[in-house]
């Protein structure tokens, strides 16, 4: 998923376990995760069609080949088992990430590119610093990750582990790699801070971030918004030069 937000999806093998019962399992357990406030999206169950998912299913998916389905892909790049047998996880990863995503990495990488782009120019006229839609918000280096990830041919829900992966094997860009997992983590941390003390994903200077500002040992809580904005500013930079040498 996501930052703060996950897409739950459960794979199984028809020829074992009943698919009814797999889709009224994992309603039970939708039920049970928004009870407890830990709302989970489903939006790879929406394009098929119900909760559970066989790997035909979701392999018929992807073939239709919807121009839109770029976020299926990427998040499908950054999931992770949280049970489940290990023959299953295999067929996945054979069947799916190596078949219908690296083999076809090409088209994902010029989709999530131009919806990067698409954001950017978006961009110019809001106001505020938005955290996660931004432009060189959370949703824009997320957005970037999952490009660099299709073009390396890398499968890693863990981002720290992938900015590693990237310094290791794109070492001309090392650097900024290191600066986009900094900024990243930053504005997560901006983020946590500010929905748990009440205020909006959306930065601004009139705003009273004293508080917010204190905790991050800044004095004044404009020094905070300035951070925000050339940490920003600085994932975009990075964006933008990094799309213009993969695309």
């Amino acid at each position: 998923g996501f930052e703060n937000d996950y897409d739950l999806f459960v794979l199984y093998d028809p020829s074992r376990i009943d698919p009814k019962l797999m889709d009224r399992a994992v309603r039970r357990v939708h039920n049970e995760l928004a009870r407890l406030g830990n709302m989970p999206h489903h939006r790879i169950a929406e394009q098929v069609g119900h909760f559970a998912v066989s790997i035909d299913e979701l392999g018929a998916y992807l073939d239709r080949g919807d121009p839109d389905d770029f976020i299926e892909r990427s998040e499908l790049l950054g999931s992770r088992m949280v049970l489940g047998g290990s023959a299953l996880h295999r067929d996945f990863l054979n069947r799916i990430i190596r078949q219908r995503i690296f083999r076809e990495n090409g088209k994902l990488i010029q989709a999530l590119g131009r919806e990067i782009r698409e954001r950017h120019a978006a961009d110019e006229a809001s106001s505020g610093l938005d955290l996660k839609q931004g432009k060189g918000g959370l949703f824009d280096i997320t957005l970037l990750l999952c490009l660099l990830k299709a073009y390396y041919e890398i499968y890693e829900p863990e981002d720290a582990r992938t900015f590693r992966s990237l310094q290791k094997m794109d070492k001309s860009h090392a650097g900024d790699y290191r600066i986009l997992y900094q900024a990243r983590r930053f504005l997560i941390d901006v983020r946590g801070i500010l929905k748990l003390t009440g205020y909006t994903e959306v930065v601004d200077e009139p705003m009273d971030l004293r508080y917010p500002a204190r905790i991050f040992g800044f004095r004044e809580p404009r020094h905070l918004v300035d951070k925000v904005s050339a940490s920003m500013e600085k994932a975009a930079e990075i964006s933008d030069r990094l799309l213009e040498d993969f695309l």
